[in-house]
């Protein structure tokens, strides 16, 4: 969720006013509005303490309709550009820090995108794969039974 509240947040910061909708579109949506969802993802354990997530996160932008219930194709084509121009060349997406927890600014690699303009349906489809590395937060399962004493190799208990 953190990683696709990051990607709503990127669009909605590019985009005030308009609507951002995640995970379910409401039945009353009204168009010139955005769908993310996430469409898939793995997640691999690189060690005991970290894991490597490869979501892959569809943003659907929906076109507002005219009089004459058509869509005009020029707006779909700037979203797209507008939207290449938040992700893709800029190859990350900055994370929403985890609430309550102090960590340096963190981001996900942009590993692909691609992207499909639907001038019919009035709506233009892309695709992002991010690359996010997590660590697992690890508790201290240890007690201290003895110092070490390095110039002479030896234990001392305490």
């Amino acid at each position: 969720m953190r990683l696709l509240n990051s990607v709503c947040r990127v669009i909605a910061s590019a985009y005030s006013g308009v609507p951002v909708h995640i995970e379910e579109v409401p039945n009353n949506f009204e168009r010139n509005s955005f769908y993310v969802t996430l469409a898939t993802g793995s997640s691999e354990l690189k060690n005991i303490n970290v894991y490597e997530d490869d979501p892959i996160f569809q943003i659907i932008y929906f076109a507002k309709r005219s009089e004459a219930n058509q869509v005009v194709a020029e707006k779909l084509y700037e979203v797209k550009e507008e939207l290449k121009r938040l992700f893709l060349l800029k190859r990350v997406v900055p994370v929403i820090p985890l609430a309550g927890v102090k960590e340096k600014p963190r981001y996900a690699k942009i590993e692909n995108y691609s992207d499909d303009v639907r001038v019919s349906e009035g709506a233009l489809y892309v695709k992002i794969t991010l690359n996010f590395t997590e660590d697992v937060p690890v508790e201290d399962n240890y007690e201290l039974i003895g110092d070490v004493d390095i110039e002479t190799k030896t234990v001392t208990n305490g």
